[in-house]
């Protein structure tokens, strides 16, 4: 018998993220998804320079450092790679951002192809967080931006080159 839940932000949250499988699940839809990803992550890590605690940014550091113990660990890499995310969208105290986020990183990993050199990927990509901290711990937003601009587009980029590879190889 079905029954009638309370909407919470959450709920909302999962059902336009299992709506929006539907729209986004091609490559053209996982740019948007990739965009809007970008463009409200640096508009977090700004706001983080600024505003972050002490507490938030030891929450990150300590992600970077679990990013950095398991870099021949892809799942858990992954896992301390979205905590440290997390953290960066937790900073404003908005459950919406962190929300959105959750389903930015459910839509855009899920799927996502596997690195030929997995560990050598994610030293890159840890490289990218400790850049994103040394702004942020420098107080300086702009490169803070650039670091996170750079380490999600680079991120994304080669993730599309994986995917070109292996439609290539499908073809030949």
């Amino acid at each position: 018998r079905p029954r009638v839940a309370a909407p919470t932000l959450s709920r909302v949250m999962i059902a336009v993220s299992e709506a929006g499988q539907f729209f986004f699940k091609d490559n053209e839809g996982r740019a948007y998804l990739q965009q809007a990803r970008l463009f409200l992550e640096t508009s977090m890590v700004r706001y983080a320079v600024e505003h972050a605690t002490n507490a938030q940014i030891a929450k990150m550091v300590s992600a970077v450092e679990e990013c950095d113990a398991s870099l021949d660990d892809l799942a858990e890499f992954r896992h301390a790679d979205v905590r440290f995310h997390r953290a960066l969208a937790a900073v404003p105290g908005n459950p919406i951002f962190v929300a959105l986020h959750e389903t930015f990183v459910e839509r855009l990993m899920k799927g996502q192809p596997i690195q030929d050199d997995s560990a050598a990927h994610n030293a890159t990509s840890n490289a990218g967080h400790k850049a994103i901290m040394t702004a942020m711990l420098a107080k300086d937003a702009d490169l803070a931006v650039q670091a996170l601009t750079l380490h999600l587009t680079r991120n994304y980029e080669s993730n599309f080159h994986l995917t070109l590879k292996s439609q290539m190889a499908e073809i030949s």
